[in-house]
Order: C-alpha cells, then sequence, then structure tokens
C-alpha cells in the first residue's frame, strides 16, 4: 500500500534562502481510517541544521533541535530519577505487596487500592483481575502498574515519613512536568497551501 500526500504548507524558511514544505499524509487503502501523519522537508541546508518542523494545532511550528535534544536530556533524567526512586521505594512497595497478598480475595484487593491509595487510574474490577492474571504475581502487578506518582501514595499507606524519599518524589515529578511540556516553538509565516 502507498501513501497519499497533499500539500499542506510551502513557504520560505527562517533565513529566507530555502522552503519549509509540509505534506499532510494517509494511507492509500480503500479502507476507512482516521490514519493522518504530517511529513516535512526543510530545503535549506543552513536552516535544516538549526530547526525541525512539527504540526501543532493546525499550524507549522519551526522547533531549534537543541531545545529537542534537551527534552530528550530532561526524559533520561526522568527515566533515571523514577528508576531510583522505585528501587529507594521498595521497602515500601514490599510492604503494600504483603498486606495486598494478604486479602482474601481479588475483590478485596481491588478495593483496597482503591480507596487506601486513591489509584483512580485503576480499571474496573473485572480488567484489574486480568491484568493482575497476566503479570502472574502481586509483585509484578506491583512493578507494571505503581509509578512515580503513586509513590507518596504508597508510603502514606505504608505508614513511613520517609520525608528524604518525598522531597526526591516531588522534584522528579516537577522533572517529568517540565519535560512533558513541549519544546518551544515559533510559528511558521503562513504560505501557498
Amino acid at each position: 500500500m502507498g501513501t497519499d500526500r497533499f500539500l499542506t504548507h510551502r513557504g520560505p524558511c527562517a533565513c529566507g534562502a530555502g522552503q519549509y514544505i509540509v505534506y499532510t499524509c494517509t494511507p492509500d487503502h480503500p479502507y476507512p481510517t482516521s490514519s493522518k501523519w504530517w511529513e516535512y522537508d526543510i530545503t535549506c541546508p543552513a536552516c535544516n541544521n538549526v530547526y525541525q518542523l512539527e504540526m501543532r494545532s493546525s499550524q507549522v511550528v519551526q522547533i531549534r533541535k537543541s531545545d529537542i535534544a534537551h527534552k530528550k536530556q530532561l526524559w533520561e533524567q526522568c527515566r533515571a530519577a523514577e528508576s531510583d526512586l522505585m528501587q529507594r521505594a521498595r521497602p515500601y512497595l514490599d510492604k503494600l505487596e504483603a498486606v495486598l497478598e494478604a486479602s482474601q480475595s481479588v475483590a478485596e484487593r481491588y478495593r483496597l487500592l482503591r480507596s487506601f491509595l486513591g489509584l483512580a487510574h485503576l480499571p474496573t474490577e473485572s480488567t484489574f483481575r486480568r491484568h493482575l492474571r497476566e503479570a502472574g504475581t502481586m509483585r509484578k502487578w506491583i512493578d507494571r502498574n505503581i509509578r512515580l506518582g503513586s509513590l507518596h501514595k504508597v508510603l502514606k499507606f505504608a505508614g513511613q515519613q520517609d520525608d528524604q524519599l518525598l522531597e526526591d518524589i516531588q522534584k522528579a515529578e516537577h522533572l517529568t512536568h517540565e519535560a512533558l511540556e513541549p519544546p518551544p516553538g515559533e510559528l511558521v509565516p503562513p504560505g501557498s497551501e
């Protein structure tokens, strides 16, 4: 199967020596789909070394490649911080696991997670049962589902006040929010379409 490409934007690059070209792409097949993506071309070598194009709210935005690299660096820091915090929180996660394993039923485990931890992201009880069955053990389910944003609730549930760990969790959450923000970009002036 091929791809249908429609010219979405053609206009001058930042320095004016080349062009920014954007195509809207869809799969070329007879089946209905909502799949859509964009392909970008910067014909100016100088601007191509500095910028990357992106669609935001149906507008073409130029983003500095250095800002994109900075965001990737932030994500690497986030992953490292979360991994470190999950290891440091292991004793509290083990305590949670022991309480859940002592529960009489899967329904009781579900209610404990829902009420005591306030894990609003939990699926329905039947989906929780399926995910628990797929994980094989409560520990594997915890490792797959308890993440950075839930650690402070796990500490509270465990009845522990680890101030340093809580402070580091807040720092890591702040770093994550910063990494989630899209890199700054400048709107590209409208071109011919």
